[in-house]
């Protein structure tokens, strides 16, 4: 039996000291933390364990290659700001949480993976609540990925297309 991985939307702040921001697709912080020289397999291992990225952010523009390969690595849309975020943006982002960040690295992480979340929580919600009509709540996932990547341009095309993936082999 294959265990569904939740869908998470990932705030990565490269360098010497990581800080790497996970949230649900609800907004809720599933982890928070930051590490010197982390390789890339290890930042891989420490999302992985929580599920499945569908969305890789950063607070910097133009994209660092290291935010960009990270994704490519998990096959996942990366997501960054048309300008890079200044500390005041950030800071008026994290006021919205009720949480405590050890340093400067998760907060740009957190800011970042939250105006991800933002820009998308409306096709987050669309999703669910047409999946919940139809009785497909377990294709969430999917076709949410299926709209990241372009690969369905509306939400029917990708919950048919996630059927015929989800059911191909049963």
């Amino acid at each position: 039996m294959k265990i569904a991985r939740r869908g998470l939307i990932v705030g990565y702040d490269p360098g010497i000291t990581a800080g790497i921001s996970i949230l649900d697709t609800h907004g809720n912080i599933v982890s928070l933390i930051s590490k010197r020289d982390v390789g890339k397999s290890d930042i891989i291992k420490m999302i992985s364990k929580f599920g499945r990225p569908i969305i890789i952010s950063t607070d910097k523009n133009p994209l660092p290659k290291s935010v960009e390969k990270l994704a490519s690595l998990m096959g996942t849309k990366v997501v960054y700001p048309e300008m890079s975020m200044t500390h005041l943006e950030k800071d008026e982002l994290l006021k919205s949480m009720d949480i405590k960040v050890k340093n400067r690295h998760e907060a740009d992480a957190l800011a970042a993976s939250i105006k991800a979340w933002k820009k998308h929580r409306r096709l987050f919600t669309k999703v669910d609540n047409t999946l919940r009509d139809i009785g497909m709540t377990e294709l969430f996932d999917i076709v949410l990925q299926k709209l990241l990547r372009k690969e369905s341009y509306t939400i029917h095309d990708a919950v048919r297309a996630a059927m015929t993936e989800k059911y191909r082999f049963t």
